[in-house]
């Protein structure tokens, strides 16, 4: 099913209208997001322009895929009750999705059972969850780095390993930021994670502390921080 680009992209990219559902499911408090790297990264590169609310063009590619009228995608997209939104959003895609002519079944379970059919027994055939916090790129490559022994997404990619590693065998914030867009490009292009939309971090600091950097992520980044006392 989703060894297909096709069908990924049809699903992950042009069949998520991610602005209606900013303002309906997110109430408005988030904003429309395509990227690995969520919003606030070191390295973060906007890339919601490259996947337009397009349902013809899902349509067209689940066309050639082989899906249409008479034959359906299906699938069952598997999510937590942690927190409402995940429901709420898991509805708004299942309407975008029956636009396409793509049968979408929700299942709602406990964070546990969650957990554990999708990070250790790789049960789920889709599901929906809030990234991690991330300072850069590579702090969630581990769910996509075929060597890292937690890659959940089983990407399993050789050249997106590479990309990767190339990240990490420099030092050179501009040659890792090159390798980061690199990354981000990539996964886009082969439609590999999709991104509905970035969530708002709210940070505050007294007049005295400086050098804090707001990240817009709940990360909080003290490195260079000093108090002028």
């Amino acid at each position: 099913l989703w060894k297909d680009i096709r069908v990924r992209k049809a699903v992950s990219c042009y069949g998520v209208d991610r602005a209606l559902i900013v303002q309906t499911a997110l109430r408005g408090l988030a904003k429309p997001w395509v990227s690995f790297a969520p919003g606030g990264a070191v390295d973060a590169l906007d890339l919601t322009a490259e996947c337009p609310y397009d349902p013809e063009r899902a349509k067209k590619l689940l066309a050639e895929a082989g899906y249409g009228p008479g034959k359906p995608l299906k699938f069952t997209m598997t999510t937590n009750n942690s927190d409402p939104a995940h429901i709420d959003v898991a509805q708004a895609l299942k309407t975008q999705f029956a636009k396409i002519g793509v049968e979408m079944e929700i299942q709602i379970v406990d964070y546990a059972t969650w957990n554990r059919a999708w990070v250790r027994q790789y049960k789920l055939e889709i599901t929906l969850q809030n990234t991690l916090s991330s300072l850069s790129v590579n702090s969630n490559s581990h769910t996509i780095y075929s060597k890292s022994g937690t890659d959940y997404y089983h990407v399993k990619d050789p050249k997106l390993d590479a990309l990767f590693e190339s990240w990490r065998s420099t030092i050179d914030p501009r040659r890792q930021l090159e390798a980061s867009h690199q990354i981000q490009r990539y996964i886009l292009e082969n439609a590999y994670y999709g991104t509905v939309a970035g969530f708002p971090f709210l940070q505050a600091t007294r007049a005295d502390v400086k050098g804090f950097k707001y990240l817009n992520k709940l990360m909080n980044d003290f490195g260079e921080v000093w108090l002028d006392r």
